[in-house]
């Protein structure tokens, strides 16, 4: 992007974030919400910024989950990253040399 026209702070993202989560409100909702918040007086209408708003979450998240991943000191960047790096392992998933007993394979079937 070389022109932005709109623009958010990471505080304005992560309180949508936290609301989201916990109050289940909507990315519609928030965003009238937070221009009703910055003129509520209902002379001007409302400039549609809402495409503009999810464009902006939808990259912080992908910021987010690089971070959460450890590829913000990676030399090669993002573009060295391969397919499933960020995949998040479950751990009540059963991995074998992690959560397996050695030798499960050969248990019963009764007792897997």
């Amino acid at each position: 992007m070389t022109d932005p026209q709109t623009a958010a702070t990471f505080n304005v993202l992560e309180h949508f974030h936290l609301l989201s989560y916990e109050s289940k409100i909507s990315a519609y909702k928030f965003f009238h919400g937070l221009a009703r918040h910055t003129d509520n007086t209902g002379l001007s209408p409302i400039r549609d910024c809402y495409s503009a708003f999810m464009r902006m979450v939808h990259e912080w998240r992908n910021l987010r989950q690089l971070r959460c991943g450890g590829r913000g000191h990676d030399p090669g960047g993002i573009a060295e990253m391969k397919a499933g790096e960020l995949v998040v392992l479950y751990p009540a998933c059963p991995h074998p040399g992690k959560n397996l007993p050695s030798g499960w394979e050969h248990s019963p079937p009764g007792t897997r």
